[in-house]
C-alpha cells in the first residue's frame, strides 16, 4: 500500500487532537500538525520509519524550514510543498494578515 502525508504548522496546532487518517483503496492518507520545526523533524522521522513515501507541506515550510526538512530526510521520500501563483500571493498574504 502506498503512503501519503501532509504536515500543516501553526503555533496553536494540537497534534494529538489535530489530525486525520483516511485510508483508501491502495492509498494510506493522512494529515497531521506540528507547531514547530522541532515537531516536523521529529514527526519526518517517524513517517520515513512508516514508509511514508511522499510528503506535502503546508505554505508555513518556506525558506529555511523547507530545506531543513528536504535536507533531513536525506531522499528517503518525496517532499513538495504548498505555493501559490505570483498573482495570487497578494490575496492570500492579505487574508491571514487579519
Amino acid at each position: 500500500m502506498k503512503k501519503y502525508a501532509m504536515m500543516l504548522m501553526n503555533p496553536r496546532f494540537a497534534p494529538d487532537q489535530h489530525r486525520a487518517h483516511f485510508p483508501v483503496e491502495g492509498v494510506d492518507n493522512q494529515i497531521v500538525t506540528v507547531r514547530n520545526l522541532d515537531e516536523a523533524l521529529a514527526q519526518l522521522e517517524r513517517f520515513i520509519a512508516d514508509g511514508v513515501g511522499v510528503l506535502e507541506l503546508c505554505g508555513a515550510f518556506d525558506g529555511a524550514p523547507y530545506e531543513a526538512l528536504v535536507t533531513a530526510s536525506r531522499g528517503r521520500l518525496s517532499i513538495g510543498r504548498v505555493t501559490y501563483a505570483p498573482d495570487q500571493e497578494a490575496a492570500m498574504n492579505a487574508y491571514w494578515a487579519n
